[in-house]
C-alpha cells in the first residue's frame, strides 16, 4: 500500500496537472477576446467590460463554491466548475453576435469554482509544514498556463476566433475528464462541517482593522492589483490602437499572445526562482517597494506610447513588459508573506482571508475601472490611474514593520 505521504504526493500531482490544463485553456483566451468582441462592433469600452465581466461575477461566487466544497467535498466542484468552464468556451465558439459573448463569459465567471476548490483540496491533502509549498503549485500552474496558452491562443486565432475557443473548451474538457477519473476525494464525508457558514472573505476584514500595519499593507495590495488589474484589460486594445495599427483582429492576436507569453515568462522566472535568494538578502518590504517603482516606471512609459503618435515597433513594448514583469514578481508574492508574518500565529486565518477577500476585490474593480477610463475618458488614463495607485501603495508601506516571526523588522 502506498504511504500518506507517497499519497499526499500523488493527488497533489494530480490537482495540479488537472488546473494547469485549465489555465491553459484560460490563457489561450486573452489575447482573442477582444478582438473578436470588435468584430462585432464593439467599442473599446464594450470590449474592456467583456473582460471584466469575468472577474466581476467571479467576486459574488466564489464564496458559494467554497461553501459547496466544505459541504460536498472537493472533487464535485473541482469537477463541476471544470465542465462550467468548457461550456463557456462552447459559447464563445459559436457566438453569432457581441451579447453571445458576454453570456459566455458570464457562465465562465458563474462556474469559476474550481481554483477555490483546488486551492482547498491542497490544504486537505499537506501538512501545515509543506503548505506553502503545496500552495506553491497553483501558482505554477498559472504561470505555465499563462505562458503557453496565449501563444496557443495567437497561433490558433489565424484560423479564426472560433479555433482558440473550441480548443479552450477541449483543454478544460480534458482537465474534467483527467479529474474524473483520476482524482480522488481529500474531504471524506466524517471530516464535512455539518452547519460551515456561508461566508465571503472579504468580510475578514472587519477583524483585521484594529491592526494598522496588517491593514496598510492589505490596502497596498487592493491598490497594487486594481492597477494591474486595469493595464491588463486594456493591453490589447492598447496594442491595437496604439502600436500594431495597421494589423488585422487575427494578426493582433497572434502577436499579442506572444506578448502576453513574455511578460508572463519573466513574472514566472522571478516568482520561481530568484525571489526566495532576494527576500533573504534584502527583506520583504524593500523588494515589495522595488516591484512598484518598477511597475511605476513601465507605466510611465506606457503612458509615453500614448502620446507617441504614430505606428511603433512591438519591440518597443519589450522592456516595458520587463519591467512590470519583474515589478510584478517581486511584489506579488512578497505583499501576502508581510501580511502573514504581521499576523499573530493565532490570527493567520482572519489576516490571509482579508487578505485574499480585498484582493479578489480589485480583481473585480480593477477591469471595469480599467475598460470605463479607456473607452469613456482616455486611452492614456490607465496607465495614469495605474501609477497614481502604486504611488500611494508604495506610501502606505512607509516606515517600520515589525513581525511577529524571528526574521529582522524592515526599517
Amino acid at each position: 500500500m502506498q504511504s500518506d505521504k507517497t499519497k499526499s504526493k500523488s493527488s497533489l500531482l494530480i490537482i495540479f496537472f488537472t488546473v494547469f490544463i485549465d489555465l491553459v485553456g484560460f490563457g489561450i483566451i486573452i489575447p482573442v477576446l477582444q478582438p473578436y468582441a470588435r468584430l462585432y462592433g464593439a467599442t473599446d469600452f464594450q470590449a474592456g467590460l467583456l473582460v471584466g465581466t469575468f472577474s466581476a461575477i467571479q467576486f459574488f461566487v466564489i464564496p458559494i463554491w467554497g461553501w459547496l466544497s466544505d459541504r460536498f467535498g472537493r472533487k464535485p466542484i473541482v469537477l463541476a466548475g471544470l465542465l462550467g468552464t468548457s461550456l463557456s468556451y462552447l459559447v464563445l465558439a459559436v457566438a453569432p453576435n457581441l451579447a453571445t459573448l458576454f453570456v459566455g463569459r458570464i457562465l465562465a465567471g458563474l462556474f469559476a469554482g474550481n481554483l477555490v476548490a483546488a486551492q482547498a483540496y491542497i490544504a486537505d491533502v499537506t501538512p501545515p509544514e509543506n503548505r506553502a509549498h503545496g500552495m506553491g503549485l497553483i501558482g505554477v500552474a498559472f504561470g505555465l498556463g499563462f505562458i503557453l496558452g496565449p501563444v496557443i491562443g495567437g497561433i490558433l486565432s489565424h484560423y479564426s476566433f472560433s479555433h482558440p475557443s473550441y480548443a479552450a473548451a477541449i483543454a478544460s474538457g480534458l482537465a474534467f475528464l483527467f479529474g474524473l477519473t483520476e482524482l480522488r476525494e481529500s474531504l471524506p464525508p466524517e471530516k464535512r462541517p455539518k452547519h460551515a457558514p456561508l461566508r465571503h472573505p472579504i468580510l475578514n476584514v472587519s477583524h483585521v482593522t484594529s491592526d494598522k500595519l496588517v491593514f496598510r499593507v492589505i490596502l497596498a495590495n487592493f491598490f497594487f492589483v486594481t492597477a494591474f488589474a486595469m493595464w491588463d484589460t486594456v493591453f490589447v486594445l492598447f496594442v491595437g490602437n496604439h502600436i500594431l495599427t495597421g494589423l488585422s483582429e487575427t494578426q493582433l492576436s497572434r502577436k499579442v499572445g506572444y506578448l502576453i507569453a513574455f511578460a508572463g515568462l519573466v513574472s514566472a522566472l522571478i516568482q520561481g526562482g530568484a525571489i526566495r535568494p532576494m527576500v533573504k538578502r534584502y527583506g520583504e518590504k524593500n523588494l515589495v517597494q522595488a516591484g512598484f517603482i518598477l511597475q511605476i516606471a513601465g507605466c510611465l512609459g506606457f503612458l509615453g506610447l500614448t502620446f507617441w503618435g504614430g505606428t511603433q515597433s512591438s519591440v518597443s513594448l519589450i522592456p516595458l513588459l520587463i519591467l512590470i514583469g519583474i515589478g510584478s514578481g517581486l511584489s506579488n508574492p512578497t505583499l501576502i508573506a508581510m501580511a502573514s508574518k504581521l499576523a499573530h500565529p493565532e490570527r493567520q486565518g482572519e489576516v490571509l482571508g482579508a487578505f485574499r477577500g480585498i484582493g479578489s476585490l480589485a480583481r473585480a474593480v480593477g477591469p471595469l475601472c480599467g475598460a470605463f477610463l479607456f473607452g469613456k475618458v482616455s486611452q492614456a488614463s490607465p496607465y495614469a490611474a495605474g501609477a497614481v495607485l502604486l504611488m500611494v501603495s508604495a506610501m502606505l508601506l512607509w516606515g517600520r514593520f515589525e513581525y511577529y516571526q524571528s526574521s529582522p523588522s524592515d526599517e
